[in-house]
């Protein structure tokens, strides 16, 4: 991977608490990687079962 690709930039962005511009194609080569819907799923499946805890502990107490 280069240094200045998406990828990189936008970890080095996200560390540094501020946002990214990215080009038309490299917004295209992204939605070509699903990492980023792997992440998102994972992400929703997490907050999902968040939720289940959250609402199995209010009738428990």
């Amino acid at each position: 991977m280069r240094l200045n690709d998406p990828y990189n930039r936008i970890m080095r962005a996200a560390k540094a608490g501020k946002g990214v511009r990215l080009s038309a194609d490299e917004v295209w080569d992204l939605h070509l990687d699903d990492a980023i819907a792997t992440r998102a799923h994972f992400l929703q499946e997490e907050e999902e079962a968040r939720r289940r805890a959250t609402k199995d502990g209010e009738g428990n107490e």
